[in-house]
């Protein structure tokens, strides 16, 4: 059987008919570095060959930093946001205190002007 030549960890199996499952007793397995699997077995049983994941290697550096790069964005993104609200809220909350300003609240001098005290 070929696995492939990507597939350097792969294992033969026998259904044990008795059991209901898959085993490898009695089946051997022999790897090549072509990706072939050579299964030898002491018994007269149907298999097949599974291949195995490549181990863990380590962390992708350029996964990592891309990962990085991404945060960081959204981070500067999420304060600009933060921001440009809080910026929009004060302005809403200016216009607010404008609109509760009157003319009547302000002392009138007898020639009807606005009369400011100095303090």
């Amino acid at each position: 059987m070929n696995l492939g030549s990507k597939c350097k960890r792969g294992k033969c199996w026998y259904r044990d008919e008795l059991l209901q499952r898959y085993s490898q007793d009695g089946v051997t397995t022999i790897a090549r570095e072509n990706g072939d699997i050579i299964c030898q077995s002491n018994h007269l049983t149907a298999f097949t060959a599974e291949s195995e994941p490549e181990p863990f290697k380590g962390l992708n550096l350029p996964y990592v930093i891309s990962l990085c790069v991404g945060g960081i964005l959204l981070l500067v993104s999420l304060v600009i946001l933060v921001k440009l609200w809080l910026v929009t809220k004060h302005r809403a909350n200016a216009v607010e205190d404008e609109k509760e300003f009157a003319l009547d609240d302000v002392p009138m001098n007898k020639d009807n002007s606005p009369s400011f005290k100095k303090r």
